[in-house]
């Protein structure tokens, strides 16, 4: 393992960040390196530039994707290479990302979906509550009967996004 991969791991682990953040921000600085086949601290800011356009044009990844990419890079320039924050920030752009919008079902869509007689009970009620509620898939997966408080008439949400 080289010298600045190691810096890399243990500056991220000190900023607690996730495993899984840590192993995507040290791969992509070594897609980088692989991309040139040099170390990355040598690299212009026009050979970072190439391989954002590789990634784009030829891998054709994702703009949240991309911007995985260029969060490891700045990561990796701005803490690690201490490069000022300003010549980063002018060298990675952050990809903009497509707004969709989001399909919203009608009440009576809704009604059907929880009325249909071949539902499961218990997707029907995991369908009603998601719905009464406005929680996420992994919200509601994670529920459990002591997160009910019948008292208050409120449900606990213990491992929320962000947690």
């Amino acid at each position: 393992m080289t010298i600045l991969r190691q810096k890399l791991i243990d500056e991220l682990t000190l900023c607690n960040y996730s495993p899984k953040t840590v192993e995507l921000y040290v791969y992509y600085v070594a897609c980088l390196a692989r991309f040139h086949s040099r170390s990355p601290d040598l690299l212009s800011e026009d050979e970072i530039r190439q391989w954002l356009l590789h990634l784009i044009r030829d891998k054709r990844c994702a703009p949240s994707t991309l911007n995985v990419a260029v969060g490891a890079l700045r990561f990796f320039y701005g803490r690690i290479l201490k490069i000022p924050l300003v010549d980063v920030t002018s060298m990675l752009p952050r990809p903009k990302r497509q707004k969709r919008l989001p399909s919203v079902l009608s009440p009576g869509q809704i009604q059907r979906l929880i009325l249909d007689q071949r539902l499961h009970p218990r997707h029907r009620t995991w369908f009603m509550t998601a719905y009464a509620t406005g929680l996420r898939v992994s919200e509601l997966c994670h529920l459990r009967v002591s997160d009910i408080l019948k008292e208050r008439r409120q449900l606990r949400v213990s491992q929320g996004k962000g947690r």
